[in-house]
């Protein structure tokens, strides 16, 4: 599945961080089938399309951090205590999320939570998002913003900068994940960060 999202020229340094990351999840987990979207190396495990979900619905817990509860997409962006709402923990601990969200308030993550195609979508979207929100902020205000005390990411440590840093290094961690999956099922994925090929130009 490809990306349904190409990069431009975006001047905003935050905004281009959100789509390189983007643009690097997606250059590895495009790999996968749809076939494959319950594919988990155990039972421990989240599926394919549970890693995809797992990882949209944690930049929007970042999100609803920096700017509070928002209209996202789901369900960790209807937190009014952003970082200070630990029941974050549960839903981002359970391995079959389409047993805990409800379809009738969360029908897109409850439909990506077992297929990559809808996952990807959600992903694509959830990441537009991001973009609005920080890139409606100027670039002197995020770089100084401080979330409130909270448990999780003291503001004495984490202004929004390092904030979109962890949020964006999760899903790094995410996409390594989704490496070995593929390994696992005797894929191989590209190279995140450039497409190998054209700079060695292989077909």
């Amino acid at each position: 599945m490809e990306s349904t999202i190409t990069l431009k020229n975006i001047d905003n340094l935050y905004v281009r961080k959100i789509y390189d990351q983007h643009e690097y999840f997606h250059r590895v987990v495009d790999i996968f089938d749809e076939s494959e979207s319950a594919f988990r190396p155990s039972k421990d495990l989240l599926s394919v399309a549970g890693q995809i979900l797992h990882v949209s619905m944690l930049i929007e817990y970042f999100l609803s951090g920096m700017f509070g509860s928002y209209e996202g997409l789901t369900p960790l962006s209807d937190s009014e205590l952003g970082f200070m709402d630990m029941s974050w923990t549960k839903i981002a601990d359970e391995k079959d999320l389409h047993q805990v969200l409800d379809p009738a308030r969360w029908s897109r993550p409850f439909m990506a939570s077992t297929s990559v195609i809808e996952a990807l979508k959600l992903f694509d979207d959830v990441t537009d998002k991001a973009a609005e929100l920080i890139g409606a902020m100027s670039l002197q205000d995020f770089a100084t913003a401080q979330p409130p005390i909270n448990p999780v990411l003291p503001p004495e440590k984490f202004q929004y900068p390092d904030i979109l840093e962890v949020m964006n290094d999760h899903t790094a961690h995410h996409r390594g994940a989704l490496v070995v999956y593929a390994h696992l099922l005797e894929k191989d994925p590209k190279m995140p960060y450039f497409d190998l090929k054209k700079v060695t130009g292989e077909n």
